[in-house]
């Protein structure tokens, strides 16, 4: 392998399986795995790949298009080695639910890990136009245009990959603020885009450089964060996930048993309500962009900019969202929107 370029490896990987719920890994799925995820996940936990592949192939007979089973088989391929059932998987998943961003992120994953790096560039090109506050996307974008540049004999489209790299990784820093390594990569790239030869430049990169292992997530991992933070960030991208995938079940099973509908509204009021709206819509894209986690005791208030898409339709708008810990996830329990 030239340039120094790891292959791709999961992050965390048991505690990302512990917290999987609903497809993204969705867009997207219930906050807390399902009964039928968590036996997979043990299984994956425990590392018995032949039962874990027994287990959800089992399940998926009587569930086809659950998507949260879906993205666990692209899951246990990889943990197999199966390099091509998991791109079969990935892509699948890609098609039935195109709006969750967290299986085109492993599918360019498992692309890069086989040297198909302008196939894994489109791909996550794809991931962070659906959503542009994806976080590991965006850095494992930001890795695969530097790694282009390094390989890359043109000059010209050198240059372009190393503008993309940077204006990429730049983004990260908005985004997680608190990602490590970004500005060892950031610094990486000025002194390629200084060098005066592509040889100085890759000398340069791989001191200054040398690109992570992009990371496999699990649905709604918001990447960089962690801690309670990162736990509430889940929670909201999963929110969005479920809202921009119309799964209602997903959707509704973000809020709490202490969530007070606006309005007056009774819960069913307003269940009845939010289905009408959401079925009602054969297309919906939401986007959360610029999340801030405030704390006030044991609650978590997170205000971010709402891009909202349906149909021609599109809004952007302040958000806040209040949410508590219950039964060990956190949940909604306050929505305000222009505040």
């Amino acid at each position: 392998m030239s340039g120094g370029f790891s292959l791709p490896r999961f992050t965390g990987m048991a505690a990302l399986l512990a917290t999987l719920a609903g497809p993204v890994l969705a867009q997207q799925a219930p906050a807390a795995p399902s009964p039928d995820a968590e036996k997979v996940n043990g299984l994956l936990r425990a590392r018995d790949y032949d039962q874990a592949l027994k287990t959800v192939n089992d399940l998926l007979k009587a569930k086809p298009n659950d998507s949260e089973l879906l993205f666990l088989l692209g899951v246990v391929r990889i943990e197999r080695g199966e390099q091509d059932a998991a791109i079969e998987a990935f892509t699948q998943l890609t098609e039935k639910y195109p709006n969750l961003v967290e299986p085109y992120n492993n599918l360019a994953v498992v692309l890069a890990a086989r040297q198909q790096l302008d196939r894994a560039r489109a791909v996550l090109e794809k991931a962070v136009s659906i959503n542009p506050g994806y976080a590991v996307a965006q850095e494992n974008l930001a890795d695969v245009y530097a790694e282009l540049a390094r390989r890359v004999g043109d000059s010209v489209r050198r240059e372009e990959y190393l503008r993309l790299a940077r204006k990429t990784y730049e983004t990260v820093k908005l985004l997680e603020p608190k990602a490590s390594g970004i500005d060892s990569k950031l610094a990486g790239i000025r002194a390629m885009q200084q060098a005066q030869s592509p040889a100085a430049a890759s000398s340069v990169a791989n001191v200054a450089a040398t690109p992570r292992e992009l990371s496999v997530t699990s649905r709604g991992q918001s990447g960089g964060a962690a801690g309670p933070d990162g736990e509430v960030l889940d929670a909201v991208r999963r929110w969005a996930a479920a809202w921009s995938n119309r799964d209602l079940k997903g959707y509704f099973f973000a809020y709490g048993d202490r969530f007070a509908p606006p309005q007056g509204m009774s819960r069913e009021q307003w269940k009845s309500r939010r289905t009408d709206r959401i079925e009602n819509k054969k297309d919906i894209s939401v986007t959360v962009q610029t999340p801030r986690v405030e704390w006030n005791g044991d609650t978590a208030t997170v205000r971010f900019e709402q891009i909202y898409r349906a149909g021609r339709l599109a809004e952007r708008s302040p958000k806040t969202l209040v949410l508590e810990k219950q039964a060990g996830r956190w949940v909604i329990i306050k929505e305000n929107s222009g505040a």
